[in-house]
Parts: C-alpha cells; structure tokens; sequence
C-alpha cells in the first residue's frame, strides 16, 4: 500500500503536495483514532505504605 501511495505521488507530479499532504493527514488522523484509548500515563507503580 506505501508503495502504490509513492508512486501515485510520483506520477502526479503537478499535484503531488496535495495528494502528499492528504496523505499524511490520513496517516495521523488514523493513529489518533486507534489510540485514542491508550492512557499514556498509566502506572503500575504503588507505593508502599509505611
């Protein structure tokens, strides 16, 4: 699929900023989808009480 994406970029070489920027907002856009669950800041860490 990268591939097929570089060279569909590469023959559109009039629009291939678009096409190119399009992309990578698809790319982030779908990351942020898939992790939107993710708690980053999730410990496993518990101190112990004295």
């Amino acid at each position: 699929i990268f591939y097929s994406f570089i060279y569909v970029i590469i023959q559109l070489q009039d629009l291939a900023l678009l096409f190119g920027s399009i992309g990578l907002f698809v790319i982030v856009a779908c990351l942020m989808y898939f992790t939107v669950k993710i708690n980053w800041n999730k410990s496993d860490y518990k101190p112990a009480i004295a």
